[in-house]
């Protein structure tokens, strides 16, 4: 849950880019995420991160920017900092008793901060062997009420875009789906994705009938360089996609990590049950007709 949002009342925005002019008479919050399993044949798709409100996220640039600088570490990756042995780049000449300190200390951070994990995990064998049209509808495609074509966005055929899509609902879930809330995301960059990604994002904002989509507001691409939460939400990918891929091969340290940085919360898995059971909503007609309709 959210913990002291933020009232914000108009004048220059400050937070987290200068230009213009924010004029919002409601919550405004951040929520910042990144992705695993963009690879060749992955077992899982990802999509995880943080959202807080901008006091929050402030304090979290200020502590982590100062514990980096202590360090002498230019940007945190998870993966080059658990794959350090041997110790290179910035990690060379650490002991591991340095190491321990230096991570224990980011935790610490999101540990303090009230910045709330969020995520998907798409199990991508289950995805797949869905018929297209049904891939289609689970990544954003609605049927014209004939059932014959489809309107609008034509959906996808890619895993991540449902993983993307089932961040959104994460993010507004944590919030309760409360209608004085505006939820601005920031992604990590991804070409191979990022086109797709923003059709679907726009897409689903615009579709003003649901509620919780009303909520969201602006997306933006960025790194972690740039957006220091995005280092925070890379951790935290990292250390959900070790986890379901092959727990049995994490080490105490990742565990422990995992532990703290997902503040105790695995991120559920869309599999073929979940599939089942969304379609069973809408009732054996569509069911058929998707199962039946291809682009």
């Amino acid at each position: 849950m959210i913990k002291n949002h933020s009232i914000v009342r108009g004048g220059r925005g400050k937070y987290p880019y200068h230009e213009g002019k924010h004029v919002i008479m409601a919550v405004e919050l951040w929520a910042y995420a990144d992705e695993s399993g963009l690879e060749e044949n992955p077992k899982y798709c990802l999509i995880a991160g943080y959202i807080a409100n901008p006091r929050q996220w402030m304090r979290f640039e200020r502590e982590w920017k100062k514990v980096l600088g202590e360090y002498s570490v230019q940007e945190f990756h998870a993966i080059d900092f658990f794959h350090r042995k041997p110790p290179r780049g910035c990690y060379k000449g650490w002991s591991e008793h340095k190491a321990k300190m230096f991570l224990g200390r980011l935790l610490a951070i999101i540990g303090s901060t009230s910045i709330s994990p969020i995520g998907a995990i798409v199990d991508v064998a289950d995805f797949k062997a869905n018929p297209e049209g049904v891939e289609r509808f689970l990544t954003g495609a609605a049927l014209s009420p004939s059932g014959k074509k489809w309107m609008g966005n034509t959906g996808s055929l890619q895993p991540y875009h449902l993983a993307f899509a089932l961040l959104l609902t994460d993010a507004a879930w944590v919030n309760h789906n409360r209608p004085d809330v505006k939820i601005h995301f920031t992604f990590d960059i991804q070409n191979i994705v990022q086109k797709q990604a923003v059709k679907l994002f726009d897409d689903i904002v615009n579709r003003k009938h649901h509620q919780s989509w009303q909520m969201f507001g602006r997306r933006i691409f960025s790194d972690g360089e740039t957006d220091t939460p995005l280092q925070a939400a890379d951790l935290h990918a990292y250390l959900q996609y070790c986890y379901v891929v092959n727990k049995n091969l994490m080490s105490q340290e990742q565990r422990r990590a995992l532990r703290l940085a997902s503040k105790d919360r695995l991120l559920p898995i869309w599999n073929q049950e979940q599939t089942e059971g969304l379609l069973a909503r809408y009732g054996p007609n569509l069911k058929q007709q998707l199962r039946d309709k291809k682009s």
